[in-house]
């Protein structure tokens, strides 16, 4: 690993992510094993899978690899204001979404009539952690 790192890298985050989508793909496909919804879980790995094998790569370069990578995330150059926004945006932004299509009438509001406040808090929490972990990937 320390001699290609970054193939190192490509090759384990595609095959980490990869088997997060493969339950999905192959319940699209009719293989109705894989439709159970504790299949779903997995889904987090094409999220958190870059962030996780960036680590394990940064690791195996020596001490300090992992430190240096996860340095950035403690440095904020923002204020508090935009921090805030970053992080709540996406939650609002769906919120609104929702309010204009039930305002409208569209289809889509009456087919997925859906809990709002739910649907926000899942987006809050995966701009904060799911999110997260890609970038750092």
């Amino acid at each position: 690993m320390k001699k290609h790192p970054l193939v190192w890298f490509y090759v384990l985050a595609f095959c980490l992510s990869w088997l997060g989508w493969l339950p999905a793909v192959f319940a699209s496909r009719g293989f109705s094993l894989f439709a159970h919804p504790a299949f779903q879980l997995l889904l987090v790995l094409p999220a958190v899978g870059p962030g996780l094998v960036a680590m394990i790569v940064a690791s195996s370069l020596g001490k300090g690899g992992a430190r240096l990578l996860l340095r950035p995330l403690l440095s904020w150059r923002s204020g508090a204001v935009w921090l805030v926004v970053a992080a709540l945006g996406p939650a609002l932004l769906l919120i609104l979404g929702k309010a204009l299509t039930m305002a409208i009438g569209s289809a889509a509001a009456r087919e997925q009539p859906g809990n709002v406040l739910a649907a926000a808090a899942a987006a809050l929490v995966i701009s904060l952690l799911s999110n997260t972990w890609e970038e750092v990937g």
